[in-house]
């Protein structure tokens, strides 16, 4: 199991490196997560560190998100 769990970190590691290196903006929303381990995969995930947020409970779940509304409210496209 810990070599599978090791995998699925990885995995989630080349996913985010990905989609960073193509510039596109990425938000992670932890929700009621106590493993360290799995909580620095999501830190290290966002784009940056207000990228992440720790949702302990329903509200801050839903504040999470309200956050992550407010700024792409002032995503601007450019060429």
């Amino acid at each position: 199991q810990a070599a599978q769990l090791k995998q699925t970190y990885d995995d989630m590691n080349d996913i985010c490196t990905y989609a960073k290196s193509k510039q596109i903006e990425v938000f992670t929303v932890a929700f009621d997560i106590t493993a360290a381990t799995a909580i620095t995969a999501m830190r290290n995930c966002a784009s940056s560190p207000a990228h992440y947020f720790d949702a302990r409970d329903r509200q801050g779940l839903a504040d999470a998100f309200k956050a992550i509304a407010l700024s792409l409210q002032n995503v601007r496209i450019t060429q």
